[in-house]
């Protein structure tokens, strides 16, 4: 069982100070209920850190489809994600050899 954040089964030296799991709706059905997709999507945000550090979470965003380890929806666990995108939605700014902060997203993650 996984015990910290990894990328491809490697742990990473920096974790997000913050995670949210989040449902994407796709509409309402005919009573009114919100229709949910299967999947979901996690933010991820990070605080300044070394390059170095930043470098294996923001190269993992162009690379395709990727395995992660996160906490779980409720952070009582660990999760492995396989078959998911990351993205950058906020990009670090770079100052003295340090990074940050910056947020991203996990895109297809099942909480299954």
């Amino acid at each position: 069982m996984a015990t910290a954040y990894a990328i491809n089964g490697t742990p990473t030296a920096l974790g997000p100070f913050s995670q949210r799991w989040r449902q994407i709706p796709l509409g309402a059905d005919h009573t009114q209920r919100e229709i949910l997709a299967g999947n979901e999507e996690i933010d991820l945000d990070f605080d300044s850190a070394s390059i170095t550090m930043a470098r294996e979470w923001l190269e993992a965003a162009s690379s395709g489809s990727l395995t992660v380890t996160v906490l779980s929806r409720y952070g009582l666990g660990w999760t492995d994600l396989s078959g998911i995108n990351i993205s950058v939605t906020t990009y670090p700014a770079i100052e003295s050899g340090m990074s940050g902060p910056w947020s991203m997203v996990v895109k297809g993650a099942s909480a299954a």
